[in-house]
């Protein structure tokens, strides 16, 4: 699933183009599953996404937070 846009946290460690395979694990085809792996559980909680920037696989820790609308 490629980062296409990004709102940032301070700190947020993901770029515009990045990949993102897996979240704490498991896989992420689409984005209704990503949504639901960064769902209530994890707001707040730093979760490990596997990730593949500029062609390398890497893994990094965000901390999803709640977007008020």
């Amino acid at each position: 699933l490629e980062v296409v846009s990004l709102t940032r946290e301070q700190g947020q460690r993901l770029d515009v183009g990045d990949f993102i395979m897996k979240v704490a694990g498991a896989p992420v085809p689409d984005p209704p599953t990503l949504f639901g792996l960064l769902g209530r559980d994890q707001i707040g909680k730093p979760t490990a996404l596997d990730i593949v920037r500029g062609g390398r696989r890497q893994v990094i820790a965000v901390r999803p937070w709640r977007l008020e609308a």
